[in-house]
C-alpha cells in the first residue's frame, strides 16, 4: 500500500518491504527499507544499505539519485572498499588481516598503461625515503 507524506510533516518515521512506494518524501522524515523477497537486509533512506545475510557482510552506499554507489565488504576477514563503476563493481583498496614482513596492510588499485592492477603496498629498505623514513612501493 502506498504511503504519502504531507509537505509539512516531519520527524516521521516508517518502516516499509517496498519504501519506493513512499512519496512525498519530506525532509525530517525517515524512512527504513526493510528485508523483503528482492532485498536481504536494511536501509536507510536507499542511501545507506546493510546486508548482513550473505557469507560477506556488506554495507552500501548510495547518492541521492542511485547513480554513485560504493561498497564496503568483509571478505575473507579483510575490509575490502569497492567503488560501482560501468561494468560492476571494481575493488578501489583493501585493509588485509594478515602481516607480512616489510609489507603494509594496505592493498591498492592503480592503473599503469591502461592495465588496472591491484597490489599490496610494500615497506622499502631503511631510510630509503629519507633518515628515519621508509619508502611506500607498489610494482610498476
Amino acid at each position: 500500500m502506498p504511503v504519502s507524506i504531507d509537505s509539512k510533516s516531519s520527524q516521521n518515521i516508517i518502516f516499509s518491504t517496498s519504501p519506493s512506494k513512499v512519496s512525498n518524501l519530506a525532509r525530517g522524515n525517515t524512512i527504513f527499507g526493510l528485508a523483503n523477497f528482492d532485498v536481504p537486509g536494511f536501509s536507510i533512506l536507499d542511501a545507506f544499505t546493510i546486508n548482513g545475510f550473505t557469507s560477506d557482510p556488506t554495507f552500501y552506499l548510495s547518492d541521492s539519485t542511485g547513480q554513485m554507489k560504493s561498497r564496503i565488504e568483509q571478505k575473507y576477514s579483510n575490509l575490502r572498499f569497492l567503488i560501482r563503476e560501468s561494468d560492476g563493481y571494481k575493488l578501489k583498496f583493501a585493509l588485509l588481516k594478515d602481516n607480512l614482513n616489510n609489507a603494509s596492510n594496505i592493498q591498492l588499485s592503480y592503473t599503469v598503461n591502461n592495465v588496472v592492477k591491484t597490489e599490496r603496498v610494500l615497506l622499502g629498505a631503511p631510510d630509503s625515503g629519507g633518515t628515519g623514513f621508509r619508502q611506500l612501493i607498489i610494482p610498476n
